[in-house]
């Protein structure tokens, strides 16, 4: 029984307990995530069977991902975290999280891990948006001269924060699409979900600039207050 260093992601599914709200509380065959979340976490579970030693453990709104500490597999590690993140996004489902690397122990049901305390330090403090950072002690490790390779699905943000990309595993169209849905559904949602809402609008431009569909002015006007 020996604590190993690994990748870990810590993936928090927002809304949730609405979620459940909802679904509980809908007649029967009308529940709208229930089934969406069950797909998901069967797609999970037939990417862990394509990676040796991947890790994965789905409960209530948490996800856990993991794999053995290896410099040249990072980017194994990191295109199932965007896959999993793309997908929640496509279902109309938003996550935010986070990835690090620590000391961890997983048998069975048994989660014992550093490695998901600082994940999870990550999503609770410096997500914000949907999005899942990257800790600076792991980009430092796996690049220590500050080269990254240009087939890296990173984005580094305003905030000197990186993110996976999961975008990248989308289409403009699709993207797009979905925002809209987004868009439709919050329209009368609390300020803290149009802020995300925007953050998405903002990164989807950032990404397919060649398709903005919708400018975010930051500033609407200013008005001169006489004494």
């Amino acid at each position: 029984m020996n604590l190993e260093n690994y990748y870990v992601s810590f993936i928090d599914i927002l809304g949730f307990s609405d979620m459940v709200r909802y679904d509980c509380q809908s007649p029967p065959g009308k529940e709208r995530y229930l089934k969406k979340l069950m797909e998901v976490h069967d797609l999970t579970t037939l990417i862990q069977s394509e990676h040796e030693g991947l890790g994965l453990v789905q409960f209530s709104d948490s996800i856990v991902v993991s794999l053995p500490y290896n410099c040249s597999k990072f980017p194994q590690f990191l295109d199932v975290v965007i896959k999993i993140q793309a997908m929640l996004f496509m279902s109309g489902i938003l996550c935010r999280g986070g990835i690090a690397i620590g000391k961890h122990f997983m048998k069975d049901r048994f989660l014992f891990s550093d490695g998901l305390i600082e994940a999870y330090r990550l999503e609770s403090t410096v997500a914000k948006n949907p999005r899942i950072v990257i800790s600076d002690e792991l980009i430092q490790l796996l690049y220590p001269a500050g080269l990254m390779g240009s087939g890296i699905p990173l984005v580094h943000e305003s905030d000197n924060v990186m993110f996976a990309h999961y975008f990248s595993k989308l289409s403009a169209t699709d993207a797009w699409s979905m925002l809209q849905i987004f868009l439709n559904g919050n329209s009368k949602a609390s300020p803290s979900v149009k802020e995300k809402i925007r953050w998405l609008i903002e990164y989807y431009n950032s990404t397919f600039p060649e398709h903005i569909m919708l400018e975010q002015p930051k500033f609407l006007g200013a008005t001169v207050c006489a004494n």
